[in-house]
C-alpha cells in the first residue's frame, strides 16, 4: 500500500508539473522575446521542486525533482539559442555544470552514498543564479532583458540568419561540451582518479573537441577570407563614379555618402579579417604576422581619416 500510495503521488504529482509548464508547440514559434519569457516562466515553475529534492539527501534519482532539474536546464536551452551570443555562452556553460554536478548526485545516490549535501548546495545555488530568485536576478532573467533591450530580432527568418544561427550554435554547443569534459576531468583529479580509464577516455573526448574547435575556427576564418576578399574591386569603382558623377546628376550627393559608407564598411571588414589571419591564423612566420598587422593598421587609420574628410 505504501509504495501504490507513492507511486500515485508521484504520478500526480508529474501531471501537475507537466499541465503547469506544457504549452502549445506552435507558441514557440513566436517571436525571441515571447518565447523566452515563456521558457523563463516554465523553468522558475519548476525551481521549488527541484530545490526540495536537492535539500533532500536521500531524494532518489528518476524523482520529479530531479527531472524539474532536467525540465528547467531544457527551457534554459531554448532561452540561450535565442539569446545574446555573450548571454547564451554564459547559459551554456551554466547548464553543463548544473548538468555534471545533477549527474554526479544522481551516481553518489544510486550507490547509495547519501554524503552529498556539498554537491546538492553546489547545485542548488548553481540554479539560483540561472534562474534567478526574490533576491537576485539570475542569468535567464538578464539575457531576457538583453535580448528585449535590443527587440529580440530573430536571425533565423532568412536563410542567412539561419546558416549565421546554426554556426553560431555549434560553436557554443563545442565550448559548452570543452568546458564540461574539463570539468569532469577536474572533479575525477581531485577524487584522485585522475589515471583511471574513465579519465583517460574524458581526455581523449576532450583532445577531439579541442581539434574539432581547431578546426571549425579555421574553416570559418577561411570562408570569411573568401567573401571578404572575393570581389575587392568592385566598392572602389563604384566609389570612384561616385566621385566623378556630373554635377547635375539625380541623387549625385545622396549616392555618393552610399557608395563611401559602402567603401568604408568593406574596408573595415577587409582589415578586420586580415588581422584575424594574422593573428589567428597558420602562419608561423613572425615577418609575415607583423607585416599583415602593420598593414591593416594603415588602412584602419587611413579609413578614419577619409571619413572625417568625407
Amino acid at each position: 500500500n505504501y509504495l501504490a500510495q507513492r507511486m500515485t503521488d508521484e504520478m500526480h504529482e508529474i501531471i501537475r508539473v507537466l499541465q503547469l509548464t506544457t504549452y502549445d508547440e506552435d507558441e514557440w514559434d513566436a517571436d525571441n522575446v515571447t518565447v523566452m519569457r515563456k521558457a523563463l516562466s516554465a523553468a522558475k515553475s519548476l525551481l521549488t521542486a527541484a530545490l526540495d529534492w536537492l535539500g533532500d539527501p536521500r531524494g532518489r534519482p528518476g524523482a520529479v525533482g530531479e527531472k524539474a532539474i532536467r525540465r528547467i536546464l531544457d527551457y534554459a536551452d531554448r532561452i540561450g539559442a535565442r539569446a545574446l551570443p555573450e548571454d547564451s555562452y554564459a547559459i551554456k556553460r551554466s547548464i553543463s555544470e548544473i548538468s555534471s554536478l545533477t549527474d554526479a548526485i544522481c551516481e553518489m545516490r544510486n550507490l547509495g552514498r547519501y554524503d552529498n549535501e556539498g554537491l546538492a548546495v553546489s547545485c542548488a545555488q548553481k540554479l539560483k543564479e540561472l534562474v534567478g530568485t526574490k533576491h537576485s536576478a539570475g542569468i535567464l532573467p538578464d539575457a531576457l532583458m538583453n535580448a528585449h533591450r535590443v527587440g529580440g530580432a530573430n536571425p533565423a527568418h532568412t536563410a542567412g540568419g539561419r546558416l549565421e544561427q546554426a554556426l553560431s550554435g555549434h560553436l557554443l554547443g563545442l565550448c559548452s561540451d570543452i568546458d564540461r569534459l574539463a570539468n569532469q576531468l577536474a572533479d575525477l583529479e581531485r577524487r584522485g582518479l585522475g589515471n583511471t580509464p574513465e579519465a583517460n577516455a574524458i581526455r581523449q573526448q576532450l583532445k577531439d573537441k579541442l581539434r574539432e574547435l581547431s578546426d571549425f575556427m579555421r574553416r570559418i576564418l577561411t570562408d570569411r577570407v573568401v567573401e571578404d576578399f572575393a570581389d575587392i574591386t568592385t566598392p572602389l569603382k563604384q566609389f570612384v563614379e561616385a566621385v566623378h558623377a556630373e554635377s547635375h546628376a539625380p541623387n549625385r550627393e545622396g549616392n555618393f555618402i552610399d557608395k563611401a559608407d559602402r567603401l568604408r564598411q568593406h574596408a573595415g571588414s577587409m582589415t578586420t579579417t586580415a588581422r584575424l589571419v594574422a593573428t589567428c591564423g597558420p602562419c608561423k612566420s613572425k615577418n609575415t604576422i607583423e607585416a599583415i598587422v602593420d598593414t591593416a593598421e594603415k588602412r584602419k587609420n587611413g579609413t578614419r581619416s577619409g571619413k572625417n574628410n568625407f
